[in-house]
């Protein structure tokens, strides 16, 4: 049998050259069994995770069902299925939930505004 040379191709061409080979797979697409799709970042308003960052949190609490509503991202209502008045409301700082007020509280809704509480919470401060 004769020699025979390799093939070449010019970037444009549709020789053989150019053809993926089966381990390789052509451009824009993955190898089957492995993704492009990127990581999402975690929900901010997930309850475990504001729960492990939250600070002055009571032991019993970190057990407890934590149930969060009316969140932004960046504030939010939490409450705890436990006896008594566990809600707080919550703000992002820093990289960390923090507590801004533990129910009840006596913060009127003109320091809670000039805080940056959002108008969607307004309903949790009675004066």
């Amino acid at each position: 049998m004769p020699p025979t040379s390799p093939v070449t191709s010019s970037p444009g061409s549709r020789s053989p050259a150019n053809k993926p080979s089966a381990d390789q797979p052509p451009p824009g697409n993955t190898p089957r069994g492995t993704s492009t799709a990127v990581a999402r970042p975690a929900d901010p308003c997930a309850a475990q995770p504001i729960v492990g960052e939250l600070d002055n949190l009571s032991e019993y609490l970190h057990d407890a069902k934590a149930t969060v509503r009316e969140c932004d991202g960046k504030w939010a209502v939490i409450v705890w299925d436990v006896p008594g008045d566990s809600q707080r409301i919550i703000r992002r700082a820093a990289n960390r939930w923090t507590t801004y007020v533990q129910f009840p509280h006596n913060v009127c809704w003109a320091k809670a505004s000039a805080d940056g509480v959002p108008a969607q919470l307004r309903k949790y401060f009675t004066c």
